[in-house]
């Protein structure tokens, strides 16, 4: 019996990490973020499927140079890289906000006119702050659009000063 058991476990371990079908294919994709030719740290690029066909995600972050390495999962399973199709691509940024405007975030108990007041303050910070063109922020008004081929590297650069 704990041999069947060890058998049994063995066989669903295996099978969590293997490749899902649906990121069998993925093909190696770098995206530089820069402005006016300087690159842009901690952009969060982000690639939606055009005509989306399974559950997966592809994301990843740019470095110091800009540079994001494509990254797609499907539950717990992590691949270098997105499978081959066409992807709108959307970029996001943290913005992080000073201290009176982060705990007017949190505040429940203000009037209609104070919660207003305060949305409009942040509203106007967020635009003051803004790196990503709006644009460039949703899937529905983004025109960056991005090719991935089986076996091969995808690559593209995107100046923001150009949007």
């Amino acid at each position: 019996m704990r041999l069947l058991f060890l058998l049994f476990s063995l066989f669903l371990l295996s099978g969590c990490t293997q490749t899902p079908p649906e990121l069998a294919d993925i093909s190696p994709v770098t995206i530089t973020v820069t402005n006016n030719g300087l690159p842009v740290e901690g952009v969060l690029v982000s690639l939606f499927e055009k005509t989306p066909s399974s559950a997966f995600g592809c994301n990843a972050q740019t470095d110091k140079a800009g540079v994001a390495k494509i990254k797609s999962t499907v539950l717990t399973y992590i691949g270098n890289g997105a499978p081959p199709g066409t992807y709108t691509v959307v970029l996001s940024d943290l913005i992080i906000f000073p201290p009176e405007i982060a705990s007017s975030i949190t505040e429940t108990s203000l009037s209609p006119k104070e919660q207003a007041k305060r949305q409009a303050k942040r509203d106007e910070f967020i635009e003051k702050n803004r790196r990503i063109p709006k644009i460039l922020e949703s899937f529905s008004t983004s025109s960056i659009e991005l090719t991935v081929t089986k076996n091969e590297p995808a690559i593209l650069t995107i100046d923001l000063s150009k949007y």
